[in-house]
C-alpha cells in the first residue's frame, strides 16, 4: 500500500511545482506586457507632440503619421478624432486619448505631465481662446 500513497504525494508535489511555475509565467508576461505598453505610450506621446508642434496644432490623422505607429497599436489605444476644442472644454480628456493598452501607467511617472504638455501644445496653436466662464459677453 506504500506505493500509492506514494505515487499521489508524487503526483501532488508535480502539480504544486506545475502550478506555481505557470503562475510565474503568467506574471512575466503580464509584467512585460504593461513594460512595452508604457514605454511604448511614452514614445507615443512624445512623438505625438513633435507632430503637434511641427504642424501647428494638428493632432495626427491615423498611425502613419507617428514614427513607428504600426508597431506601438500593439500596446497603445490613441484617439484619432481628438481636437483641440475639446481639449480646450475638457482638459482630463487628454488622459483618455493616448493611453496604454495595460491600463494603467504604473512605471512612467511622468506620463500625466507629458500628457499635459501635449494638451498645451495643441492648444498653442488653436485659432481662438477657450471661453471664459466668467466671462459676460
Amino acid at each position: 500500500m506504500k506505493a500509492p500513497r506514494l505515487r499521489l504525494r508524487t503526483l501532488l508535489v508535480i502539480v504544486t511545482v506545475l502550478a506555481v511555475v505557470l503562475t510565474a509565467v503568467k506574471y512575466v508576461s503580464d509584467w512585460d506586457f504593461q513594460l512595452k505598453s508604457e514605454y511604448s505610450a511614452a514614445r507615443v506621446i512624445s512623438d505625438t507632440t513633435k507632430f503637434v508642434e511641427s504642424r501647428k496644432g494638428r493632432w495626427p490623422a491615423d498611425w502613419s503619421d507617428i514614427p513607428g505607429g504600426i508597431d506601438a497599436s500593439k500596446y497603445v489605444s490613441m484617439r484619432f478624432d481628438v481636437t483641440a476644442d475639446e481639449l480646450a472644454a475638457n482638459p482630463e480628456s487628454i488622459y483618455e486619448a493616448i493611453q496604454p493598452k495595460s491600463g494603467e501607467y504604473r512605471t512612467y511617472p511622468h506620463a500625466e505631465e507629458q500628457l499635459d504638455n501635449l494638451r498645451q501644445s495643441v492648444l498653442r496653436f488653436r485659432a481662438s481662446p477657450p471661453p471664459d466662464a466668467n466671462s459676460n459677453h
